[in-house]
């Protein structure tokens, strides 16, 4: 059940053009109309949010309906959850649980199309979760969405910057209930100067100088102070401004309100029920309200009733103050679990739930599994360890720290084997195989690939042990062995149960790449034809993305445009759908090769800037090449400096990514735009060093686009 509701209201002040402009843009269209409320965290998308909810609800038949995307898993939320949610909050959902319901997208558009309802969408991540949803011409429905970061919707955006310095100070007064040290509008200009002009700043400035009127100059003192302003780990989502008014804020709280908020922190939840707070704190009931009622006068935390809610923010400066007294005693009142309960059955067959998740996300919940470790280390709870560090490997290795992902899996195996926990030794063998395969370590691969298959075959799982047979003939092709992959992906098939669909669609698409890699072009396209055709009768979007890709790069390299565009258009929306930046980016840098060789390089460089934002969290590989690709058509529209700057930044990602064939390209090309611009010196030296490159690695340079095209489309992905 999704018990999402409209915060409670707020002084909305420094916005009302921002106000006027989203009223307008609704009310011109009060059906089918959407907007985006966009900027970083603390700047009061939520606010504007509920006040444009609150003006707008009377205008519409069945009111307002409101969903906090990000409370409804503590992990990216896919577009099928999202859906789920929406129609919980419409009160249109089954009564059993549907967080995997296979027809959820298709029933909320169905709702949304008839439904005369404003839908307030508060914290999505990117456009894969609300890209289905969004109200089209006709539709009943109109549309909030609130994003940190721009998200590439047929919607109008709106984005939030700073208070200006008057709109501060009146925010200011408000907050601290006009207190008479405000009088002086000098110290409150300084103060909303010193805070940046957050609006959440602001408000916990003047929730502060409400409790305590006199202390307005010594507080710009602190803010003043440099030590105070050190940055969240994401700068841009959790301006340094905004922690520097919380630290000062944490200083003034007594020793058992500061705990509390310390141990909030320690959950991964924004909003937490006062019996788990009452648990976990050991605080009796009178002490715990009363710590929370400090805790909201500070601004700190909303509570109600039942429950308190906390800003994600919050809750992330309250982590940075945990110490070794506070584990210590959460570690006796707290079960391990509870720290990562959302993910407990995550390897069970969901590890790329985590592997989806955005940086933000990935470092947040990072830092949340290491408390959860360090609990389940103190009880001795060997099955939470194991788990612990089972996610924490997945979300290291996505996050590309693989020396820190493939130790904390291989910690976890060696736990689970001394626990005697056979099911978590298959799982855990099987993720820690990938990371190893990923450092090229084929042979250690291997090996715990069989033990993930010995493992499964024990337990009698058969899909697992085909994953593990896979995996085993995905070793064999990269070794070029591609017969033998093929027998290890046939068996897999034959041992596959007839209604995981989903699995038996990645078996015949690794038979179909194996196809492709023994030349055997025909039977390649066959086999991708045939599994598109498979998964339009099941609910395998991610896996029916990855076809849509595989034969869309197979059609483009074999020069059938227009069945390669229509495949690679459909797989950029699916992967997005599925939250797969990576698969979205593949294919938006290949839709950009196949505008350049049409001669259309205003859409190819629209491509190739959408794929350098899908990649910028994926990797140096894809980043080189969206970069570079960019440099290559801003260069022939004639922006040489713009191409310089692509170049050099091409270079740097391909240097990342050891890719040496790249940076000859990439520095072939940059000496062709200095020549371009008269730089005959440096042009010289960057030649010399590609044509050194090249005969270093016998390799034959290639025009600018052909490289590309042979970069993106002749490798495997």
């Amino acid at each position: 059940m999704n018990d999402s509701a409209p915060p409670r209201p707020r002084p909305l002040v420094g916005r009302e053009r921002e106000l006027a402009h989203a009223l307008a843009e609704l009310s011109r269209e009060r059906e089918g109309g959407a907007i985006m409320l966009l900027g970083p965290g603390g700047i009061g998308k939520t606010t504007l949010a509920a006040e444009l909810a609150r003006r707008l609800e009377p205008r519409f038949e069945h009111g307002c309906a409101w969903v906090d995307v990000q409370r409804i898993a503590s992990r990216r939320v896919d577009a099928v959850e999202l859906a789920a949610a929406v129609l919980d909050a419409l009160g249109a959902s089954p009564a059993d649980d549907h967080a995997g319901w296979p027809h959820a997208i298709a029933s909320a558009r169905d709702t949304l199309r008839t439904t005369h309802v404003l839908l307030v969408l508060d914290g999505v991540e990117d456009e894969g979760q609300v890209r289905d949803l969004l109200p089209r011409p006709g539709w009943r429905c109109s549309m909030i969405v609130t994003a940190r970061r721009s998200v590439h919707l047929d919607a109008r955006a709106i984005v939030l910057e700073a208070l200006s310095l008057s709109s501060g100070v009146e925010l200011l007064r408000a907050a601290a209930q006009h207190a008479p040290s405000l009088d002086d509008r000098d110290l409150c200009t300084e103060l909303v100067r010193a805070v940046g002009g957050q609006p959440l700043a602001i408000a916990l400035v003047g929730a502060r100088l409400a409790q305590q009127p006199d202390s307005a100059r010594d507080l710009l003192h602190q803010l003043r102070n440099e030590a105070t302003r050190s940055s969240f780990t994401d700068a841009e989502s959790a301006p340094a401004t905004v922690r520097g008014v919380l630290a000062a804020t944490y200083e003034q709280l007594s020793d058992g309100s500061a705990m509390l908020l310390r141990l909030i922190g320690l959950l991964s939840a924004d909003r937490v029920t006062i019996n788990e707070l009452h648990h976990l704190s050991s605080l009796d009931t009178a002490s715990l309200r009363g710590a929370l009622e400090e805790l909201a006068a500070a601004r700190l935390v909303d509570v109600d009733e039942r429950s308190c809610r906390v800003h994600p923010l919050v809750r992330r400066f309250a982590r940075e103050q945990l110490g070794d007294e506070d584990i210590d005693s959460a570690a006796a009142a707290l079960v391990p679990s509870h720290l990562i309960a959302p993910d407990l059955d995550v390897l069970r067959g969901r590890l790329r739930v985590l592997e989806q998740a955005n940086p933000r996300e990935r470092s947040d919940r990072i830092d949340a599994l290491g408390y959860a470790l360090r609990v389940a280390t103190a009880t001795g709870d060997l099955q939470a360890m194991t788990r612990a560090l089972a996610n924490l490997g997945v979300l290291h290795g996505a996050a590309g720290h693989q020396d820190d992902a493939a130790a904390a899996l291989r910690t976890g195996l060696a736990i689970a084997q001394q626990a005697g926990d056979v099911a978590m030794v298959a799982q855990l063998a099987l993720a820690l195989g990938q990371a190893e395969q990923e450092h090229a370590a084929l042979g250690d691969a291997q090996a715990l690939y069989e033990l993930s298959a010995r493992s499964f075959e024990q337990l009698g799982d058969a899909r697992g042990r085909a994953h593990a047979l896979m995996a085993l003939g995905d070793v064999d092709g990269l070794r070029g062995r591609y017969d033998a992959a093929r027998d290890l992906y046939e068996t897999a098939l034959a041992e596959l149960p007839a209604d995981d669909v989903a699995s038996r669609v990645r078996a015949f698409a690794r038979l179909a790449d194996t196809a492709r890699e023994l030349g055997d072009v025909e039977r390649a396209r066959a086999l991708y034809t045939s599994v598109l055709r498979e998964t339009e009768r099941s609910d395998a979007h991610a896996e029916r993305a990855d076809v849509e890709l595989q034969l869309g790069l197979l059609e483009a390299r074999s020069a059938h445009v227009r069945r390669a565009r229509e495949l690679l258009l459909a797989a950029r929306d699916r992967s997005l759908h599925a939250g797969s930046s990576r698969g979205a980016a593949l294919a938006v840098l290949a839709l950009g090769i196949l505008a350049v060789e049409g001669g259309d390089r205003e859409q190819a460089r629209e491509h190739f800037e959408h794929a350098a934002e899908l990649a910028d969290a994926l990797g140096p590989w894809l980043s080189a090449r969206a970069a570079y690709g960019s440099a290559i058509v801003t260069r022939e529209l004639g922006g040489l400096d713009r191409a310089v700057a692509l170049l050099e930044l091409a270079l740097a990602h391909f240097r990342k990514a050891s890719d040496d064939v790249g940076e000859a390209h990439a520095l072939a090309a940059l000496a062709a735009v200095l020549r371009e611009r008269g730089e005959i010196d440096d042009a010289h030296a960057a030649q010399r060093t590609a044509e050194a490159l090249f005969e270093r690695l016998d390799e034959r340079p290639l025009g600018a686009v052909e490289a590309l095209r042979a970069m993106t489309l002749g490798e495997r992905t």
